[in-house]
């Protein structure tokens, strides 16, 4: 599930160091806090782009 995510674009794309693939853990708490919660009209909430 995670990796249809970063594909969509719901989660943030790696960076790649070396041959070791590694995800930038205050990105990807960036782009889950953008994720719409249930219960609240997405149009109301901040997206990523807010977040940058």
């Amino acid at each position: 599930m995670y990796d249809e995510m970063v594909r969509d674009g719901r989660m943030p794309q790696p960076k790649v160091v070396n041959t070791r693939i590694l995800w930038d853990r205050r990105k990807i708490e960036a782009f889950f806090a953008a994720l719409p919660e249930r219960g609240i009209n997405p149009a109301e909430q901040d997206g990523w782009e807010d977040w940058q």
